[in-house]
């Protein structure tokens, strides 16, 4: 089973704050990511995302590719703060809506 709108064999993208497994013996948190352009097969560009991963020991670690890494628990991600259109808008819902409950 795949997400929608990825394809099947489309490699997971991890997000900062996954905790994950690298190497034997390296576990850790994804601390940041970068997508690089790299030359591939047939001289066509590729892009490759590596990731910034700090070990439990506190030693920092660059994967280049989701190949090399493993999810072992989802973290929160970095979420970005609602836009100022949308908050006005709830508000504005929130006030004109009738409130539901029971009048003893």
């Amino acid at each position: 089973m795949s997400i929608p709108g990825e394809s099947p064999n489309q490699p997971q993208r991890f997000e900062i704050g996954d905790e994950v497994i690298g190497d034997e013996h390296i576990r850790g948190v994804i601390l940041g990511t970068n997508d690089i352009c790299r030359p591939s097969l047939g001289g066509y560009p590729a892009m490759t995302r590596e990731y910034l991963v700090r070990s439990d020991k506190g030693e920092k670690f660059l994967y280049a590719g989701e190949s090399n890494l493993r999810l072992v628990r989802k973290g929160l991600g970095e979420s970005s703060p609602p836009r100022a259109e949308f908050l006005k808008e709830l508000e504005a819902d929130l006030r004109n809506r009738p409130l539901a409950g029971l009048r003893i």
